[in-house]
Order: C-alpha cells, then sequence, then structure tokens
C-alpha cells in the first residue's frame, strides 16, 4: 500500500518529492532510492544494504512514512493508517459494514476469510433463512451455504456460494470449476444452483453466454451486486444478521 502511493507520488511531484527525501537520513534515503530510482526488489535491496528481507521491508515503510508525515503528502497518512486498520480486521461487525458503503476500493483489503463472511452477513441480511460460513468445512468446496425458502410452495433452494476476492477477472474455467463442484456435491447437501460473487468481475465468454449459465443454475454476481447489497445493508437489532459459530453444514 505505501509502495503504491509512493509510485503515484513520483509521478505527479518528483520535484516535491526530491526534496522532501533529501531531508531523510542516510539509510532511508538509500533504500528509497534503490526501490524507486533502481526499481530493485526487496530481496535485491537487502542484499545491497545487509540486512534481513524483512527488516528491510520495515525501512522501505519507514522511509515512506517519513515521506507521508511531510506536506503536500500529508494528507495521504490518514488514508494509509486506515488500509492497515482494514487489512487487520479480525471479524465483520455492523459498524465495518457501515463504513464500507461508498468505499468499494476497501474491499480489496479486506482479508480474504473477512471478505467471505461479508458476503456471507449480506446474504443473511438479504432473506436467505439459512447462512453459513463454511469456507473450513473440509465436506463441501463451498465458501458460503445459503438457503432461501419459498414460502408460497414451502420449499427451500440451497445455494453452493464461491466467493473471489482476485484481483484478476475470474474466467470460464473457473466457473466450471465451481459448477462442477456444484453438481458433485449435490447428492449430499441438495443443492439447487451455484452462485459465484467475483469482486473483480469476469472475463468475456467466447463459447457460453449469461442466459446459458442460467440455464444451469449458474449465477454470478460482481463488484456492482456487493456494492448494492452494503448499500442496502440494515443492520439486525441484535448485531449481525450471520448466526455465530455456523461453520459447518448440518
Amino acid at each position: 500500500m505505501y509502495e503504491d502511493i509512493i509510485n503515484k507520488l513520483a509521478k505527479n511531484s518528483r520535484d516535491e518529492l526530491s526534496d522532501i527525501i533529501a531531508k531523510l537520513n542516510e539509510r532511508s534515503r538509500l533504500v528509497i532510492a534503490l526501490k524507486y530510482d533502481e526499481e530493485l526488489s526487496n530481496k535485491e535491496i537487502s542484499k545491497v544494504i545487509g540486512a534481513p528481507e524483512d527488516k528491510t521491508i520495515e525501512y522501505i515503510e519507514y522511509a515512506v512514512k517519513k515521506i507521508l508525515t511531510h506536506p503536500p503528502f500529508n494528507k495521504y497518512v490518514e488514508r494509509v493508517e486506515l488500509y492497515e486498520v482494514i487489512e487487520a480486521v479480525k471479524f465483520i461487525t455492523p459498524e465495518l459494514i457501515q463504513y464500507l458503503k461508498g468505499k468499494e476500493n476497501d474491499l480489496e483489503n479486506l482479508p480474504p476469510e473477512i471478505f467471505e463472511e461479508l458476503i456471507a452477513e449480506l446474504l443473511c441480511q438479504r432473506g436467505f433463512s439459512d447462512v453459513k460460513h463454511v469456507g473450513r468445512d473440509i465436506a463441501t468446496s463451498a465458501d458460503i451455504y445459503a438457503a432461501y425458502n419459498i414460502d408460497a410452495i414451502g420449499e427451500q433452494v440451497k445455494y453452493f456460494v464461491e466467493v473471489k476476492r482476485w484481483k484478476d477477472k475470474v474466467g470460464i474455467q473457473v466457473i466450471n470449476q465451481v459448477y462442477g463442484a456444484m453438481l458433485i456435491e449435490q447428492p449430499d447437501f441438495g443443492w439447487t444452483a451455484a452462485m459465484l460473487v467475483s469482486l473483480s468481475g469476469y472475463k468475456e465468454f467466447k463459447k457460453i453466454d449469461r442466459h446459458m449459465l442460467d440455464k444451469r443454475n449458474v449465477i454470478l454476481k460482481d463488484r456492482n451486486d456487493i456494492s448494492l447489497w452494503i448499500d442496502e445493508y440494515i443492520p439486525n437489532k441484535d448485531g449481525l444478521w450471520l448466526p455465530k459459530g455456523a461453520l459447518l453444514i448440518e
């Protein structure tokens, strides 16, 4: 995160950045020069300065933080620290979901399991009667079990939900894998449909389209859907809608 910001600053504010770098101590100036001027990897820098790679990363982050405390770049400090908080989240709360409204970029910084838990909570709030975050259940390949009651006929639709918080768009190979896993597990869990939720969206399909996937009961959801779910989210009066300890399919 720090490195991304400095890269952007270097492109747009080279003169101001150089003035600030000149005020850093010798080691900080060296690691910044090796990182951003010479474009060396952290491993290569560690060899040059004679320090372990994890220590080198600490030096780089220290130097970048120093830069970000100076005008005109100090406005980035709060944002960077906020990213660190998001990355360190251990469990979801109604307050976290409220914060995420209108801040879709922060979704990419949530830990993968917390992102799955977020999707489970959103589905639960939207009317799914039985939702479980089952990513650690070795009996299933699904990340989320989500059942929806059709009261008019007294039936229940069970969704095999796969969640992808990837940077790259999901291709048809992954969709086929999810569909195949749902079919294999259908006799055991009674899956009705597969739902794939991809933060980065989907690649263009050449041999199949959304209509054909719908016929196979494969539903694709993306960032726009997630944003809508978050925007329309209303906390439960008792906190979260997602049942505590729902980690296994019964």
